[in-house]
């Protein structure tokens, strides 16, 4: 969903893959770490850096080769997690529409 959003706002699709990378790998963790650094949360358990858009959907997915090895935590209620990407998805529905009738496509 942020990789369509950011190749509907940027034209060139180069750079609107670099721009996606630079924020899934680098921003978004930054963005994060901040958040929980902010609210105190430094020990990675549900704080405000877990539900920013591609964690939020990263999580509703569980990664099936640590289940047995490590448990870093709890992880957020799914309904939560569900709520949430639902609302970042009618979020980017609306930058969408918004943008394609502002353009001349």
């Amino acid at each position: 969903m942020v990789a369509l959003l950011f190749s509907l706002i940027i034209k060139r699709s180069g750079l609107a893959i670099g721009v996606f990378f630079l924020y899934s790998l680098i921003i978004e963790n930054m963005i994060g770490a901040f958040l929980n650094f902010a609210t105190g949360k430094l020990d990675n358990r549900n704080g405000p850096g877990d539900y920013l858009p591609l964690n939020t959907i990263d999580s509703l997915i569980p990664f099936p080769f640590f289940k047995n090895i490590v448990q870093f935590g709890t992880q957020p209620s799914i309904m939560i997690l569900l709520s949430l990407s639902a609302l970042y998805l009618a979020l980017y529905y609306f930058i969408s529409v918004k943008k394609f009738q502002r353009d001349d496509l």
